[in-house]
């Protein structure tokens, strides 16, 4: 996980063989297994807009790359991961003045079965 003054978020699916051949192991968007790979975040909690263009960063490409399971840039986000014996949970928290916060996104890994899909 990165967390950067680039005010956007992105999650990537689980990757092997980064940066060399990227092969996405699984285009689920809940739930992973401990052999799925990793999976990249950027998280910016940035506290004020981009000095470029007065708001959230802008994304480079459009539509998304392949890899890409989710990405914002309406809000500043936040990371909660919450732990447990055999699995953790990432849930991405996004604020925006004058709003109440809210999840953006979520997703978790286990070590046993991920539920049917």
């Amino acid at each position: 996980m990165v967390s950067c003054q680039d005010q956007s978020y992105e999650r990537t699916f689980p990757l092997k063989g980064v940066p060399d051949r990227m092969e996405i192991t699984s285009t689920a968007k809940e739930c992973y297994g401990g052999s799925d790979g990793t999976v990249c975040l950027k998280v910016g909690p940035g506290g004020k807009l981009s000095n470029i263009n007065k708001r959230f960063a802008d994304f480079k490409t459009h539509p998304p790359p392949p890899h890409t399971a989710f990405r914002d840039n309406t809000a500043h986000h936040f990371a909660r991961l919450q732990f447990t014996a055999d699995s953790v949970r990432v849930r991405i928290i996004a604020v925006l003045r004058g709003r109440q916060t809210w999840v953006q996104d979520e997703f978790r890994y286990t070590l046993g079965a991920c539920p049917a899909q």
